[in-house]
């Protein structure tokens, strides 16, 4: 061998051992395996799958409202109707409704559904749970 085909030889080799590593990161919540959620601040829930592994939700931005009264999370897809199996993805919205006025008590009403929730933007998903706030 010349010594131009060993260092091409070992430039692809270092190009594919290094590419292995993050296509074995790639983090893949379904939208139909979500059990769970948490909501730790106006830019992150906390998510469970049925398997009890945890995720990390980071929204685009802050969203309005979103904390931990926030009720009827519910995770949509951009792709629309029938994409239940995809991958909690950048771009795909989260909706939530706001609690009834607590100072009202039982007598309180909270208005559900599409039309009354608030959507924010998911910016990316890890694996594993948020880190734990500082003392």
């Amino acid at each position: 061998m010349t010594t131009k085909s060993i260092l091409a030889t070992t430039a692809a080799l270092a190009i594919i051992f290094t590419a292995v590593p993050a296509l074995a990161q790639k983090v893949c919540l379904q939208l139909i395996r979500i059990k769970s959620t948490k909501v730790i601040d106006n830019q992150t829930i906390e998510a469970t799958d049925w398997t009890g592994k945890e995720y990390t939700v980071h929204m685009v931005d802050r969203c309005v409202s979103l904390d931990r009264f926030a009720q009827s999370l519910s995770f949509r897809g951009t792709a629309g109707i029938g994409n239940e199996y995809d991958c909690v993805q950048h771009g795909d919205v989260v909706g939530y409704s706001l609690p009834g006025d607590p100072s009202m008590g039982l007598g309180s009403i909270t208005i559900h559904g599409a039309q009354s929730q608030l959507q924010c933007t998911i910016d990316s998903v890890t694996a594993g749970p948020p880190p734990k706030p500082g003392p």
